[in-house]
């Protein structure tokens, strides 16, 4: 397990909190790696998802790690890597890699 992987949940859980702080009860979204983010069972609609996108990079910011996620997906999803953002557990993974990438 990485350093950036307790940094990386700091900074999704908060952006959570943040996000969740915006949107109906009914669409709240836990705190918990089996959370769903994306596919039929989520009540994120898009422009959510991209908000929470967003949040992330800001908390991770505050961490001090500038990272760019839509681009970073991008390249991820192109060299056939599986969607990391399906769940909470898999997007912190993921975003601690990028954390870890923009240490290097």
């Amino acid at each position: 397990m990485s350093l950036g992987i307790d940094k990386a949940r700091t900074a999704v859980y908060a952006a959570l909190d943040a996000l969740n702080e915006q949107l109906p009860v009914e669409q709240k979204l836990k705190k918990a790696p089996e959370t769903v983010l994306l596919g039929k069972t989520t009540s994120l609609d898009s422009v959510s998802f991209v908000g929470l996108i967003v949040l992330v990079e800001e908390k991770c910011q505050d961490e001090g790690v500038s990272i760019s996620l839509s681009e970073s997906l991008t390249n991820y999803l192109e060299s056939g890597g599986d969607d990391p953002l399906q769940t909470v557990g898999g997007f912190i993974h993921f975003v601690s890699q990028q954390m870890d990438a923009g240490h290097s």
